[in-house]
């Protein structure tokens, strides 16, 4: 701030406030009674993009027949200012050759944390994705923070495995 933006505090029960967004540093001065105080000086920190970590599943993993058709997740999102929305995009691909079909759904991640910092564990069912064998899940996770903040994770693969021909 200089001399030519004085901004005005308003009272309130515990004292003093003033609320400004600020993009770059800045110097300033608190005028007081008309004495006015040393400079400050105030530091911004730009935004980062939220974090994803994947644990679990491995980015490809194979399913044999015989073997639960189900997929572990386990993942943490964090984010300096906090996650607003956070979802899985998941696309089953079925069939081979030129018959493969495309079917993508967006689906909800089970939170649980503070809006900083969350935890993800949850099984994906395979079938009730309607995913037999021979058939494939691409997915990746994506999250916003309260700012402007976005990010994807990488995509991984889950297949069910068909019975050698």
């Amino acid at each position: 701030m200089n001399e030519q933006q004085a901004q005005a505090f308003k009272q309130d029960k515990a004292g003093y406030a003033f609320s400004r967004s600020f993009s770059q540093p800045t110097l300033y001065t608190i005028n007081l009674n008309g004495q006015k105080s040393a400079f400050y000086t105030l530091e911004t920190i730009p935004d980062e993009a939220p974090a994803i970590e994947i644990s679990k599943p491995k980015e490809y993993t194979e399913i044999r027949l015989g073997e639960p058709q189900r997929v572990s997740l386990q993942a943490k999102l964090s984010d300096d200012y906090g996650i607003r929305e956070a979802n899985m995009i998941a696309t089953v691909a079925k069939g081979t050759g030129e018959a493969v079909k495309f079917r993508e759904e967006k689906m909800k991640l089970n939170l649980s944390g503070n809006s900083r910092s969350y935890s993800i564990n949850q099984t994906l069912d395979l079938q009730k994705l309607g995913m037999s064998f021979g058939d494939e899940l691409y997915f990746y996770l994506q999250a916003w923070d309260n700012h402007r903040g976005y990010t994807r994770s990488e995509t991984f693969l889950c297949r069910l495995k068909t019975l050698p021909s």
